[in-house]
């Protein structure tokens, strides 16, 4: 799934911050040449990039995995539709919380919906969970950003160690 989603995804996501842009979001197809994919990396070593892809459950183990970083610098954790059930936020929280400790200064951002029907994870179930283990999860004010209020709702939550 990595490698056919997310380096693909990363790489049509930078090809639109191009100045001019390569591909306009949403409309058309990016042919994969030889001069596009130097440039691609060209610019993550610019700016002192390097992507590192792992896939596995949530698990302590996937996260000795994860590079440490010094202990004084600061982490920033992704996550986004991983509260799916209330297993899976128990162990994405369980994860979260070996690599929030790591450092002095860490937060993680996650995306997600608000409810997932039939499943039961929920913006509220992170919140308990992360409460539970030390940590405080809260929403970031997101009204008015296209896409987030239509449907099921979705939240932008922030999570960091107190």
């Amino acid at each position: 799934m990595i490698r056919l989603a997310t380096l693909p995804n990363l790489l049509l996501t930078w090809a639109t911050t191009t100045n001019p842009p390569l591909i306009t979001p949403g409309e058309g197809d990016l042919e994969l040449t030889p001069e596009i994919l130097t440039a691609f990396t060209t610019t993550l070593a610019s700016h002192q990039i390097s992507l590192t892809f792992l896939s596995g459950s949530w698990s302590p183990s996937l996260a000795d995995l994860i590079p440490a970083s010094a202990p004084d610098m600061g982490t920033l954790i992704l996550g986004a539709e991983t509260i799916y059930s209330p297993a899976a936020t128990e162990a994405f929280v369980e994860i979260l919380m070996i690599l929030l400790k790591r450092v002095k200064m860490a937060k993680a951002m996650v995306g997600a919906k608000n409810y997932y029907f039939g499943v039961g994870g929920s913006v509220d179930g992170l919140k308990i969970a992360c409460a539970a283990k030390g940590a405080v999860a809260y929403e970031i004010e997101n009204h008015g950003v296209p896409g987030l209020e239509a449907g099921v709702g979705r939240s932008l939550v922030e999570v960091q160690m107190f």
